[in-house]
Formats: structure tokens, sequence, C-alpha cells
């Protein structure tokens, strides 16, 4: 019969779907979990992230001298545009009752990944639009020199931490590369912990995620 699928139908399968592809989501990609959540405004109304900027130096005073009180006012950092974006997945009576594996399941971790793959990827091309500055190119190999000059140049900006390192599968490959080296300087730690695990959390005080999805440019 037509016009037979009603919210009052499947209403018993939406909340084990909806749960099971958050879980799927952020058990699996990084970047939902690293960005700040700006609940200031409701709704798709823009968010704004501001600051309060550096005034003007303080003036040396004589007996006489008549000062110019200065404005203390915030100054937008970036803006959040909220969007909506929707997956479907079909699933009908007969298929629940006679698919040998759990739909559910798979309805769950098919939106999970790709309404989790489309946010992670969208985050990660925003790096293009950092003003840092750049160390290396493309072609060049990562290394733990240009981590230390890249926050280097963010303390040196006044820019808080702590500071999260993000890297591509195979930049964070030429770091486990030289950890492991004998020919190079490494703590011996680093080593076994590269060694053992591949992945290494941290270094020094950076804490360092791995995605498949960093786009491919040059370090910023």
């Amino acid at each position: 019969m037509a016009n037979e699928t009603t919210y009052s139908l499947i209403s018993s399968l939406i909340d084990p779907i909806r749960e099971g592809a958050l879980w799927y989501a952020e058990r699996n990609f990084i970047m939902p979990r690293l960005v700040t959540l700006f609940s200031d405004r409701g709704g798709f109304s823009t968010r704004t992230a501001s600051a309060y900027k550096e005034s003007d130096a303080p003036t040396q005073l004589n007996e006489t001298t008549d000062m110019t009180p200065t404005q203390f006012d915030r100054v937008a950092l970036h803006t959040l545009t909220p969007v909506e974006k929707g997956k479907q997945f079909i699933i009908t009576d007969r298929r629940i009752e006679t698919d040998t594996e759990n739909v559910i399941a798979d309805a769950a971790r098919d939106i999970g990944y790709t309404m989790g793959k489309d946010i992670e990827t969208t985050v990660l091309g925003l790096f293009s639009s950092l003003t840092g500055g750049i160390y290396g190119s493309e072609s060049s190999d990562m290394s733990l020199s240009m981590l230390v000059a890249a926050k280097a140049r963010l303390q040196k900006a006044s820019i808080p931490g702590p500071y999260i390192t993000v890297l591509d599968t195979y930049q964070y490959l030429d770091l486990w590369n030289s950890f492991t080296d004998m020919s190079k300087p490494a703590p011996l730690s680093i080593r076994d912990l590269a060694m053992t695990n591949y992945y290494v959390s941290q270094i020094a005080d950076f804490v360092v995620v791995v995605s498949s999805l960093v786009p491919r440019v040059a370090v910023q």
C-alpha cells in the first residue's frame, strides 16, 4: 500500500540509528572533538568569536599631561556559519526481517561515516585560510623542527595554547621515521613508544592527532 511509511511506524528505529551514527562519527573522526562549540546563539545564526585587541602603549606623564582615553573594544576573530545537511537510508520491514546482517547497525555506520567524513573534510579544508605562516612545502618532509617553529610563531603572536598538531598520515610517517632512525637524536622513550604503538599522541608538549583527510598543502 502506498504512503504507509509514517513517523509512527519508524519512530522506534530513529533513536538507535541516530545514536549509533553519532557514536561512529565521534570515534572515527577527529575534528568534531577538537573544534570549540560556540553556544552563544541558537538556530542558524552566525557564531562570532572575538577577543580584546592590544590597546595603545602607556603614555609617559609630565605634571601637566592631558591624557586621551582609549576605547577598549573587542574585535572579531572569525565567524562560523551553521549549515544543515541530510543523509537518507532506506529500510524496509522485509529487509529488517530477512537481512542476515543488522540493517540498523548498517544504517548507523553508513550515516555516521558519510556525515562524519563530510564534516571532517569541511573543517580540515579551512586550514588553508589560516594566516599564521608557512613552513616547508608540499614536497618537503615533515619534521619536528617545523612543529617547534610553528609553536614559536604562535607564542610570539601571543596566541594562547594548548596547541594541537593535526597531521596527514604521510606527514606523521616522516616524524615516525625520524624517531626510529638510530642515526638521529631522539629520546629513548619516544623511540620505544613509536616502535610499540606507531602513533605517539604527545611529542614534547604537542598533542598529535592524525587524519587521512588532511589536505596536502604546505604546513601552516
